[in-house]
């Protein structure tokens, strides 16, 4: 049965999807620091991330997210090349709070992609787990 969450992702994509716009096939990902998923967009990476539960301070969620995939980028790729090929924004959508991640050209730039993206995902949760903030 799917989840609160998986649902509202349901219609996201069924909206995007009567817009005419390309559906994506995200590959989805569960980590106890958040909930996320990712997708090989034209040879760009793109992430998207969750909370897992409902409730978590700003704190955790608005400035803990923010450092983690900051840290987590500037180790995979050098801080020249990831100011030059990351972007991340916060988005706050159909009663969705979440985190998007794009770096252009990763996903055709590099021999082994996946393991890039599991140094991503690595990186940010024990950037999390290692700071004071709370859920």
């Amino acid at each position: 049965m799917p989840t609160n969450l998986e649902s509202e992702l349901q219609i996201a994509i069924v909206d995007r999807a009567q817009e005419n716009a390309p559906v994506l096939d995200f590959a989805r990902e569960s980590f106890p620091e958040f909930l996320a998923e990712h997708v090989d967009d034209n040879g760009d990476l793109v992430m998207h991330f969750f909370y897992p539960v409902n409730g978590c301070t700003e704190q955790y969620w608005g400035e803990g997210m923010s450092d983690a995939i900051v840290h987590a980028v500037v180790e995979q790729f050098g801080e020249e090349r990831a100011t030059a090929i990351c972007r991340a924004t916060r988005v706050r959508d159909l009663g969705i709070d979440s985190w998007w991640l794009r770096c252009g050209g990763v996903m055709r730039s590099s021999w082994a992609p996946e393991e890039v993206v599991r140094s991503i995902y690595a990186r940010m949760a024990a950037r999390l787990r290692s700071t004071s903030r709370t859920v």
